[in-house]
């Protein structure tokens, strides 16, 4: 499904100037999946929350 996303993208839009794709680390199939597709690292993000 994400590989026919990005084809879909790539048709309507040629040169995008990259993709990115936010996936958890412990997402341990969808990173195989990112990989698998090309995806490399370039940015971490964190979310913190405050209980009230």
């Amino acid at each position: 499904m994400k590989a026919a996303c990005i084809l879909g993208a790539r048709e309507r839009h040629p040169d995008p100037g990259g993709l990115l794709a936010d996936t958890a680390d412990g997402s341990t199939y969808m990173r195989a999946v990112n990989d698998a597709l090309g995806y490399e690292p370039t940015h971490r993000s964190f979310t913190y929350q405050l209980d009230l």
